[in-house]
């Protein structure tokens, strides 16, 4: 069977990103919930002009954005992934897709999220959602750290790196054939939707398209999913999603990067 190769489209425009910053953690079931009123373009514009007079990162919750402060005691889930928002000059959101928390400051995401020209010259904000508030960090995305290989970068995170903790750093597993699988896509409502699937065996034009460091799996994201962490079934970061397969017959799989052997590069 002939599959094509496509990345997860990375430009998504500020609509897209208000039904984001709404993410809620379920399972992949409808849900019913509205949106909340604060998903408007003011206050990524009110979080982005703070960030210019503060080491940052602010908080945006019950309808204020603040400065964060230690004994907020606010704590971010080490599978939270976080949300890679760029304002061009000319004023203009878009979303460039997903990461997660490495640790050390470090934002591990796929290399082709971050890697256009005119990302060095505009303001990037790296939101991590829950249910409760958002936490917004701005980005260092002049000197990223990346293996071209693999598609990887690491986004160094300007500010208090308190909330996100540790990372997932020391949760690093390298791939297993018989792994069951989890990783998190965002579905047309904006929520995070848990997807489940398994290792597959990629056929032969996968494997013309893949690159040495990378494995298949039976569930595929959606567009703007790239940069997304997925997990074996204890838990342990295996890869981060880089690109999708699409059989003519509308069958899809999902092509990770494999990250057990690029700690040299941290």
């Amino acid at each position: 069977m002939v599959f094509t190769c496509s990345y997860c489209n990375p430009n998504m425009m500020f609509m897209d990103i208000l039904n984001l910053l709404g993410i809620l953690f379920l399972d992949a079931q409808p849900n019913n919930r509205s949106d909340p009123p604060w998903l408007r373009e003011d206050i990524i514009e009110k979080c982005t002009d703070q960030l210019e007079s503060t080491n940052g990162p602010v908080v945006y919750r019950n309808g204020e954005i603040v400065e964060y402060e230690d004994n907020m005691e606010l704590l971010i889930s080490q599978e939270t992934p976080c949300i890679i928002i760029t304002k061009f000059n000319e004023g203009n959101f878009s979303s460039h897709g997903l990461g997660c928390y490495y640790g050390n400051g470090n934002v591990l995401t796929a290399l082709h999220v971050v890697k256009e020209p005119n990302l060095k010259t505009s303001k990037i904000l790296i939101a991590f959602p829950t249910e409760d508030f958002i936490l917004v960090y701005r980005a260092d995305l002049k000197f990223p750290n990346t293996d071209t290989k693999r598609d990887l970068a690491f986004v160094k995170l300007l500010g208090n790196t308190h909330p996100p903790g540790d990372g997932l750093q020391n949760k690093i597993a390298e791939v297993n054939k018989n792994d069951r699988i989890y990783f998190y896509t965002r579905a047309p409502n904006g929520n995070f939707q848990k997807q489940e699937g398994k290792i597959c065996r990629p056929n032969s034009s996968m494997r013309q398209q893949m690159g040495e460091n990378e494995f298949v799996t039976s569930v595929a994201g959606n567009e703007g999913d790239s940069g997304s962490p997925v997990f074996n079934d204890k838990h342990e970061l295996i890869g981060i999603y880089v690109k999708v397969f699409t059989h003519h017959s509308g069958l899809e799989y999902g092509c990770f990067s494999e990250i057990s052997n690029f700690l040299q590069w941290v």
